[in-house]
């Protein structure tokens, strides 16, 4: 068994290779359970080279240590660990202990497999190290890393508003600026990407991802609203049944229900989104311009 080592609070440090170094969190649970029962579970530590330990597992403990002026903390000192080593160990640790949002675990999985590939491991060899050290499997591995390898404004879009910084917004802003896609077909594509993050709660990013690009190369993309409801309904309906379904699905606008091909189903879809001012305030979705350029589409 590892020993513990008692460590001054003030010589802790939340390491580089913490997952969460650049988005720390503190959660006011656990500081309140720190102030009445202490440090029960050790911090995972490594030396740092200007003499303070850098906390690889345990962040949020250290926030609420800090918060509690809490003077020493239990640790477990890990010699010699190399940033592949911590960054694995910390990636580990929060994805067991507590799910991340997809954006990121999107960028958690995306800087792990730059890391590898930087020490001269093949694509294949970094999906693998990445799916065995952190028990997920290697389609959704592939499946994040084709995303954070993907156009930058793609990554913006997966993140909340509210959790984007000054630089990523003043980027989507120009990239909308600049965007040279119809008023139309922009709010319904943007609108698209926005119900994505719903569908994605329900069926993680993996199956969203696999619907999503059925769904763009079908062009049913403003069937998104009918795609939530299908999977409401019937969570383990495959990706090609759902899509059967919404090409013979129907769409009620007021009183009327109609049948649309697929064809008049778009037009339709873009004169009506084309009005919805509240949707035109969206993000503008970049998805079937991204899959395009990168030939996912033909």
């Amino acid at each position: 068994m590892p020993e513990i080592k008692w460590i001054p609070v003030q010589e802790l440090v939340i390491d580089p290779m913490n997952v969460r170094a650049d988005n720390p969190i503190v959660d006011p649970k656990i500081i309140a359970d720190i102030r009445k029962r202490g440090v029960i579970n050790p911090l995972h530590v490594r030396k740092l080279p200007d003499g303070k330990y850098g906390v690889i597992c345990g962040s949020r403990r250290l926030l609420a240590l800090l918060k509690n002026s809490v003077k020493e903390a239990p640790c477990i000192v890990h010699e010699d660990m190399d940033d592949i080593e911590a960054y694995s160990m910390s990636l580990a640790e929060n994805y067991a202990v507590q799910r991340p949002e997809n954006w990121e675990f999107v960028e958690w999985i995306g800087k792990f497999y730059d890391m590898l590939r930087e020490q001269g491991h093949t694509h294949k060899q970094a999906v693998e190290i990445i799916s065995q050290k952190n028990n997920i499997s290697k389609t959704i591995v592939e499946d994040a890393v084709k995303v954070a390898n993907g156009h930058p404004v793609l990554k913006i879009l997966l993140k909340p508003c509210e959790k984007r910084t000054e630089q990523e917004k003043r980027t989507l802003d120009n990239f909308l600026k600049g965007s040279t896609v119809s008023p139309a077909r922009k709010s319904a594509s943007l609108y698209f990407v926005a119900r994505l993050n719903q569908l994605a709660q329900m069926l993680g990013i993996q199956r969203t991802l696999e619907i999503a690009f059925l769904m763009m190369n079908h062009r049913l993309v403003s069937k998104i609203d009918d795609a939530i409801r299908i999977v409401e309904k019937n969570p383990t309906i495959t990706s090609e049944a759902l899509i059967t379904a919404l090409r013979g699905y129907k769409m009620t606008i007021t009183k009327v229900t109609v049948r649309f091909k697929q064809d008049e189903w778009v037009a339709l879809g873009d004169a009506v989104l084309a009005t919805q001012k509240k949707v035109a305030t969206l993000i503008h979705d970049i998805v079937v311009e991204w899959l395009r350029r990168n030939k996912y589409l033909i």
